[in-house]
């Protein structure tokens, strides 16, 4: 018997002890001192009979919509009707109901005291909206008006009957009302969303105090003791208890990054914790200078790389740029433990990914935005396409390695998957203001942001920037929420935002 199954049926029966079941109401209380408010309803099958015998649950529901605590139980009678009763009043306190059918779960908010109806539209509107009210710390139930529920619920029994929905499927009948009442989710929540002007995460220009590299391979230990073996192309050798057999090797349009000899001003070490490689003139194209910089901090632990791409020419260079190397642990496996994707597949949708192979293997992760991955065993390749520098420009690429000695692949996917989210500034430690400005997948804030219930669940956001022509889309969170980063926009710009679930307003940047 599955546990919540178990768990609902010890309460079931301590309720029932308590209260009393449909047909047998009990004996009437004086007036004052029973329950002061009722409320009749029925409960619907997904096939359409009416449920008869059906265990119906009153709840007092949290602002999140989470249970509290089981007011009541009670079982419907021969034509699915029900009377549930409480002290509490449902236009002051929010109470949902549960029916039990099998192991299906029919939900309900109870947002009209009359005429209930708890079936699977009922339960599709109040998974609808815990979408967006369910998560703490964002919307919450409150944010909606009781109305606003009550018009949810009709129309979804529009949009599900025009749509011929299978009643049968949940998860059918979510995928109705997202895509015909999400919109409305959205805007009933009240969730708003902000622009501004596009800031950088570096502000302040690091010394880079630079010293004369004299040998090779030269190494950095991390916050976490991982040591970082760098070689004189800039690649790691071994790692930490050889969680590579090299890695991070460069390739510009086929050429590859060159040996550097060290005692030269192109081989350098600044402040002590990035090593500057570079630049190489005229790599894979003619006019491309080619800088590697790969910083170890000594706070937090990972390997950051910054391919710095300057076309000194006087026009416009396109190229494709490629990281790649071999693992330590010698694996035959295409597969990762964890993905960017959520699955263990390495896709050219994902931007990082995370594995551990082997018992005294280490734990190894690979973050970098906007390249395309592959890995072929332990073969691990990450490209740019048609990165263009433009004349007499600079372009920076930045991507970060992580090694886990005696560590899980578990960590590392939780610490990208934070980084996707939201880039914290000290992963951009050692980094310029030009060099960050320049940065084509990485170093700026966020500056299109939407709060939970600011669009549709899922819905896919588009800002584009009238002024500077600049355009960026991003996939919103099941709770509505987004953050996006639209390039080269100032206050005063005109931004159009819009959304797959029919959002479309023009705002002026403050």
């Amino acid at each position: 018997m599955p546990k919540r199954v178990a768990r609902t049926l010890v309460l079931v029966a301590a309720l029932l002890a308590m209260g009393s079941c449909a047909g047998d109401p009990g004996p009437q209380g004086p007036p004052g001192s029973g329950h002061a408010h009722s409320y009749e309803g029925t409960v619907m099958l997904a096939d359409g009979a009416v449920g008869a015998g059906v265990l119906v649950l009153l709840h007092a529901l949290d602002i999140n919509g989470r249970p509290v605590t089981a007011l009541m139980a009670t079982l419907t009678d021969s034509e699915g009707g029900f009377t549930v009763s409480t002290d509490l009043d449902a236009t002051d306190t929010w109470l949902g109901l549960e029916a039990v059918v099998g192991e299906r779960h029919y939900l309900a908010l109870l947002a009209a005291p009359d005429d209930l109806l708890v079936d699977p539209v009922s339960d599709g509107v109040a998974r609808l909206v815990d979408l967006v009210a369910g998560p703490p710390g964002g919307r919450h139930l409150d944010d909606f008006a009781r109305e606003e529920i009550v018009t949810l619920t009709a129309d979804a029994r529009v949009a599900l009957a025009g749509a011929g929905t299978d009643l049968t499927d949940p998860d059918a009948v979510l995928d109705v009302l997202l895509a015909e009442l999400g919109g409305d989710v959205a805007d009933y929540s009240g969730g708003a969303y902000s622009l501004a002007a596009t800031s950088g995460i570096v502000t302040v220009d690091p010394p880079d105090v630079a010293t004369t590299l004299q040998f090779f391979n030269y190494s950095l230990v991390d916050g976490r003791t991982e040591f970082w073996d760098i070689m004189r192309d800039g690649a790691i050798y071994d790692g930490t208890h050889e969680a590579y057999d090299i890695m991070f090797e460069l390739n510009v349009d086929g050429a590859g990054f060159p040996n550097m000899v060290p005692g030269g001003p192109d081989t350098r070490i600044e402040d002590g914790r990035e090593v500057a490689l570079g630049p190489v003139l005229d790599l894979g194209v003619p006019g491309l200078e080619v800088t590697r910089k790969i910083f170890v901090p000594e706070q937090l632990s990972f390997v950051r790389y910054a391919e710095i791409l300057t076309n000194s020419s006087a026009a416009e260079i396109t190229v494709d740029v490629t990281v790649d190397g071999d693992l330590g642990s010698d694996e035959s496996t295409d597969h990762v433990h964890f993905s960017s994707t959520g699955d263990s597949e390495v896709t050219a949708e994902d931007e990082w990914f995370a594995s551990h192979w082997g018992f005294d293997s280490s734990s190894v992760g690979f973050f970098f935005p906007g390249a395309e991955p592959n890995k072929s065993g332990d073969n691990v390749a990450y490209s740019w396409r048609d990165v263009t520098i433009p004349a007499q420009g600079t372009v920076v690429l930045f991507h970060w390695g992580f090694q886990r000695t005696g560590g899980s692949s578990d960590e590392l996917a939780a610490i990208m998957a934070g980084l996707e989210a939201s880039m914290p500034a000290a992963y951009f430690d050692g980094v310029s203001i030009a060099e960050c400005d320049a940065g084509l997948n990485a170093g700026t804030n966020p500056n299109v942001m939407g709060e939970a219930g600011a669009v549709a669940p899922f819905a896919t956001v588009t800002a584009t920037n009238l002024t500077s022509a600049g355009i960026v889309s991003a996939g919103a969170a099941g709770d509505g929420s987004f953050a996006m980063i639209l390039r080269d926009t100032n206050s005063g710009d005109q931004v159009r935002v819009s959304a797959t679930d029919g959002t479309d307003e023009l705002v002026v940047v403050p």
